[in-house]
């Protein structure tokens, strides 16, 4: 257990346990110093299946004699009214009671109590369930499809008894709503997300004024046992190469022709995303004169010659060489077979725009290669749990590289999904943004830090590419504000990646995922990026022969953001290897030998 907390959090302790509450969810219940649940939440879905945000919230926590009681109050739409009430004990044991009030009729297609435990803790464990065993799989789950109905990982029941292989337990035992458990890793999520309902009931569940739902979950939990790993250990891997790095090109530049050109030498990536619908001859000369490689995304609503047709055309029109996404509206997949013949010297990735969920509903045949995009706000848009996505971004390549096709593309990566993702994906909104307020992290730091955390996950599963965020715009890298183009953390963090001239790298990080350092031992330097809102300090270790470092932190993201090369202007300092690395919350630090 972390003795630090998010800062959006407040720590709650009593007895043996230790919970963060926040506003969407209690983070980090531990017991013992054990985490054994990463978020517990009441979660209401309404008609298109997005998250209801509360228009009210308050919070309380007050002991009553033996126990720790903490009541959560929300209004929704002016039509609900919620009380959640978590009991913690000062023995193993804890509950949650859950109160949804009707103010008027509202129709909603799930309610209730939802836990999610991270799949790296609970991997391999046992689940009994009304007098059958199953098992949390290694490797990720495919969604459970009966009569065209989708269904939980195993069948639905009001008890569940999980049980990991280092004998830490949970056993939920709920009243009022049978758990159901989907693998959310589908969705690059970090957890087994056990959730209240099924699928397979009727719905929508409609309220009425003056309606009173009610459920309660009664929780016993243990331990593991045998002794902890220490998280501050340091894992290194030496790789050949970092994986083909792009961005999108779907809107209009910001900068003139020479600045733009002066941006490219510094981004200094491979290629650029520009969506079908988008491309223009202006963007195919930009990507050329670059020296970059132009990576096509069509989404069409076609399918059979007629996709064939229009892939065949869109090959005609890039530079030889380019990669062709080839992918089909409303989440629909494109296999190997559905492409044309390729008599272009272009590549010809099938796949899907949205998410790995789809690729392995059923048997596909995607040939060498495919594609598919990552999201880490499908289901939570706190910073933590965002930041715990990276975890899951590299067994979601390791997956698609075992069971899809050697050749992953992961594009695009953002911090919002596009266009309504909820009721499927289509061309024309596919360039909107979803959730402004997510797509606007990447005007911070942590935004540039969660970006480094990406392309390490990607790199340290071989990915074969990936494509990040917006070149420009109010959510690209290069976005303007108040009549002056400005430059984002990440703009500048992967300025000092070099990705394109990155070779003989070393890729590091501890084992709780808390930095991650790129070193090009060609060049001799290492990028460092704090993953954490709290200062860190790494071994000295790992400065052994370098010797000066220059910074961007939170507080410089302002300043930097005029300025088109930071790291000709950051203050460089000496350091020695005679002390550790202390990195500020979000810090990218710059190391020269």
């Amino acid at each position: 257990m972390s003795t630090n907390h998010w800062p959006d959090t407040s720590r709650v302790e009593h007895g043996d346990f230790t919970l963060d509450l926040a506003e969407a969810a209690a983070r980090n219940i531990t017991y013992k110093g054990t985490q054994l649940i990463d978020l517990l939440y009441t979660a209401i879905r309404p008609w298109d299946w997005s998250t209801l945000v509360a228009d009210s919230h308050t919070e309380d926590v007050k002991i009553n004699g033996a126990d720790c009681i903490v009541t959560i109050s929300d209004t929704f739409v002016g039509a609900l009214e919620a009380q959640t009430i978590i009991t913690l004990t000062t023995d193993n044991t804890f509950s949650v009671d859950y109160q949804l009030k009707g103010l008027a009729e509202y129709s909603v297609n799930r309610w209730g109590i939802c836990l999610c435990l991270h799949s790296g803790d609970w991997m391999g464990s046992t689940v009994n369930s009304s007098g059958n065993t199953y098992k949390l799989l290694q490797d990720i789950s495919p969604q459970r499809v009966i009569d065209g109905v989708t269904q939980g990982l195993f069948p639905a029941a009001n008890e569940m008894h999980f049980v990991a292989p280092d004998q830490r337990f949970i056993k939920a035992t709920s009243t009022g709503k049978v758990l159901e458990a989907e693998d959310q890793r589908n969705w690059t999520d970090n957890t087994y997300k056990i959730y209240s309902g099924s699928l397979s009931e009727p719905r929508p569940f409609v309220t009425s004024a003056g309606s009173i739902w009610k459920q309660s979950i009664k929780f016993e939990v243990g331990a593991p046992s045998g002794a902890a790993t220490d998280p501050a250990k340091i894992v290194v891997r030496e790789i050949e190469a970092l994986p083909s790095i792009g961005l999108q090109f779907n809107t209009e530049p910001l900068l003139s022709p020479d600045d733009l050109e002066k941006a490219m030498v510094l981004l200094d990536i491979d290629h650029l995303r520009v969506n079908e619908e988008s491309l223009t001859a202006q963007k195919i000369a930009t990507t050329s004169s670059s020296g970059l490689i132009l990576e096509a995304a069509l989404l069409s609503s076609k399918g059979g010659a007629a996709l064939q047709a229009e892939v065949t055309k869109l090959s005609q029109r890039v530079p030889a060489g380019s990669r062709i996404l080839i992918q089909r509206e409303g989440r629909e997949i494109v296999e190997a077979t559905d492409l044309p013949k390729n008599e272009s010297l272009s590549s010809f990735i099938p796949g899907s725009d949205a998410y790995l969920v789809d690729l392995h509903r059923n048997k596909y045949e995607f040939g060498s290669s495919v594609s598919y995009s990552m999201v880490p706000t499908v289901h939570s848009a706190d910073t933590e749990t965002i930041f715990k996505t990276l975890y899951t971004q590299r067994e979601s390549i390791e997956f698609a590289q075992k069971y899809l096709a050697p050749q992953v593309f992961i594009s695009p990566i953002t911090f919002s999904t596009r266009g309504n993702p909820e009721t499927g994906h289509s061309r024309d909104e596919r360039i909107n943004f979803a959730n402004l307020d997510a797509a606007s992290r990447i005007r911070t730091i942590e935004g540039a830090a969660w970006t480094l955390g990406s392309i390490f996950a990607l790199a340290s599963a071989g990915a074969f590419s990936g494509s990040w965020h917006e070149l420009f715009g109010q959510s690209g890298v290069i976005y303007s504000q108040n009549g002056a183009t400005k430059f984002s953390p990440t703009f500048h963090a992967l300025s000092a990646l070099g990705a394109h001239h990155s070779h003989q790298i070393t890729i590091a990080t501890s084992l709780d995922n808390s930095w991650v350092a790129f070193e090009n031992r060609e060049t001799k330097r290492i990028l460092v990026a704090s993953l954490r809102p709290w200062s860190l300090e790494i071994t000295a270790k790992v400065l052994a022969g370098y010797k000066s470092i220059q910074s961007l932190r939170g507080d410089e993201c302002d300043r930097a953001s005029q300025i088109m090369d930071w790291w000709s202007y950051a203050e460089t300092t000496p350091i020695s290897a005679d002390f550790p690395l202390t990195l500020a919350p979000f810090e990218i630090a710059l190391i020269r030998g």
